[in-house]
C-alpha cells in the first residue's frame, strides 16, 4: 500500500469510510520502534488518534499498540514519536491546531479541521501557557501605563507609546499584583519617560521602580473632564425641556462635545442654536474650549499661564462643574504641563476599548487570559528570555511602518493598528 500518512513511525494498513460518523479510519502500525529494555510483550491495545481531515473529512488514525510488562511489574504501553498520546492527536496535527487556534476564532478553527471547539480552546490553552511562561520584551524609552475595561474589571495595559505596540496586559490594576510585575522587568533604567493617567498607584509606581524617568499625565485624561462638566450640564437642564427638545439635547450631544473650529453647515448651526438658548451651557461650551485651548500653547510656561489665566475667569455660576479639573491640576500640576515638554499620549490603547467590548457583546466569550494570549501570539510574536525571532511583515498600504523609530525591526508586542483590524473584521 501507497503511505498517504507521511508519518515516519506509523505506515497505514487499511483506510476505511465510517459511514455512522463519517469518519476516516485509517489503520496503521507502528514501524522502526525497538522495544524497551528489560521488558516482555503483553499483548496489544487499538487506540485511535486524530489527524489532519482528508478531503474535509475528519481522519482518525487506528493504532495497535504494543503493551509491555517491565522487570518490576509495571505495564507501559510504546513510545509513538508521531503521537501526543495525552491528546490522542498527532504531533504535527496539534502544531497545526496550535497555530489555527491563534490565527482564527476558535469556532472556526474548529469547523475547518473537523474537532469540536472545546478542543480547540484546550489546544490553545496549553500551548498560550508554555508559549508565554517566558514571556518578555524590551524596555522602551517611553513607556505607556493605562487601563482598558474589559470582563468588567480595569486591566493595567503596557505599552511602547513611540511605536504603538502593546507589550502586555495584566488582569488587575490593583497596586500591590502591579508592584511585584513592574519589579521583575528587566531593563527599566532605559525608561526615558512615563505617559499615564491620574491613578495615584502608577505614579507610586513610577517613583518606586522609574526614579529616573519623567512622568506624563496623558492630555486626553484631562480634557475629557472639560467635556463632562458640559455634559452634566446638558442632563441638568434636561427637566427643564419639553419631551421633543430633551430628545433632540441628547441627539446632539456629541456636537457639544466637538471642538468648535470643527463644527461645519448645519452641526454649527445646531449648537449654536443650543448656546444661544441656554446660558448656563454656553458658559460651559465656552469655558472647555478656552481649556481645550491651553493645550495649543507649544511651551510649559505659556501653557501654565494660558491655564492659570482660565482658571481665574470661570464664571462663578458654572465654575463648580470644573471641580474636578481644579482638583485634578492641584495633586497632579507638574505631570500634566510635562505634556508640554514630552507631548505623549497613550491614545492607541483608546482605540482599543471600544472594539474589545463589542466583540465580547458578539459573543466568542473570550476569557481576559484568552484575549491576551491571543494578541500576543496572533501579533507578538513572543519573545523567551534570551531568544530572538525573526517577525515576517505583511505591509499594507497607508498602515504605518513596523519599523521602529531608529529602523529597527520591531519583534516584540502587539502592533496596534494589527489588532484593532482583526478585532473590526471579527477574526480575532
Amino acid at each position: 500500500m501507497i503511505d498517504l500518512l507521511d508519518l515516519k513511525h506509523l505506515e497505514p494498513i487499511s483506510f476505511d469510510l465510517d459511514p455512522d460518523t463519517e469518519t476516516f479510519i485509517i489503520t496503521c502500525r507502528s514501524k522502526g520502534l525497538e522495544p524497551p529494555a528489560g521488558t516482555r510483550r503483553n499483548g496489544a491495545k487499538e487506540m485511535d488518534f486524530r489527524d489532519f481531515a482528508l478531503r474535509g473529512i475528519p481522519a482518525v488514525l487506528r493504532v495497535r499498540r504494543q503493551r509491555y510488562i517491565t522487570h518490576d511489574g509495571q505495564t507501559i504501553y510504546e513510545e509513538l514519536p508521531d503521537i501526543d498520546a495525552t491528546r490522542r492527536i498527532t504531533l504535527r496535527f496539534l502544531e497545526h491546531l496550535q497555530q489555527e487556534a491563534v490565527r482564527r476564532t476558535f469556532v472556526d478553527a474548529a469547523l475547518t479541521n473537523g474537532v469540536e471547539e472545546t478542543f480547540v480552546r484546550r489546544v490553545f490553552a496549553d500551548y498560550a501557557k508554555s508559549e508565554l511562561a517566558d514571556y518578555s520584551f524590551p524596555m522602551p524609552r517611553v513607556l505607556g501605563m493605562d487601563e482598558t475595561y474589559l470582563r468588567k474589571g480595569y486591566r493595567f495595559v503596557l505599552g511602547d507609546v513611540e511605536n504603538r505596540r502593546l507589550l502586555d496586559m495584566r488582569s488587575t490594576r490593583v497596586k500591590s499584583s502591579l508592584d511585584e510585575y513592574v519589579g521583575a522587568l528587566d531593563d527599566r533604567h532605559k525608561v526615558e519617560v512615563i505617559c499615564q493617567d491620574m491613578y495615584d498607584p502608577y505614579r507610586r509606581l513610577g517613583r518606586r521602580h522609574f526614579p529616573k524617568a519623567i512622568a506624563v499625565v496623558d492630555k486626553f485624561h484631562v480634557v475629557k473632564m472639560a467635556n463632562e462638566a458640559v455634559e452634566m450640564i446638558r442632563r441638568s437642564i434636561n427637566a427643564e425641556l419639553s419631551s421633543a427638545d430633551r430628545v433632540r439635547l441628547k441627539g446632539e450631544r456629541k456636537l457639544l462635545l466637538m471642538r468648535h473650529r470643527d463644527l461645519k453647515g448645519k452641526s454649527l448651526e445646531k449648537v449654536e442654536g443650543w448656546l444661544e438658548q441656554r446660558r448656563d451651557l454656553a458658559l460651559a461650551y465656552w469655558a472647555k474650549e478656552a481649556f481645550y485651548d491651553i493645550y495649543d500653547e507649544q511651551k510649559r510656561a505659556h501653557a501654565e499661564q494660558a491655564y492659570d489665566r482660565w482658571a481665574a475667569s470661570l464664571p462663578q455660576e458654572i465654575a463648580h462643574r470644573f471641580t474636578p479639573i481644579l482638583t485634578a491640576m492641584k495633586r497632579w500640576r507638574p505631570y500634566i504641563f510635562h505634556y508640554f515638554e514630552h507631548p505623549y499620549t497613550n491614545a492607541y490603547v483608546e482605540s482599543l476599548n471600544g472594539l474589545i467590548g463589542e466583540m465580547q457583546r458578539l459573543g466568542r466569550g473570550y476569557t481576559f487570559d484568552i484575549l491576551r494570549a491571543k494578541a500576543l501570539l496572533k501579533f507578538g510574536p513572543p519573545r523567551r528570555a534570551g531568544e530572538v525571532r525573526h517577525y515576517k511583515f505583511c505591509f499594507f498600504p497607508g498602515r504605518p511602518s513596523p519599523f521602529g523609530v531608529n529602523g529597527e525591526v520591531l519583534d516584540y508586542g502587539v502592533g496596534i493598528d494589527d489588532l484593532v483590524e482583526v478585532l473590526r473584521q471579527g477574526k480575532f
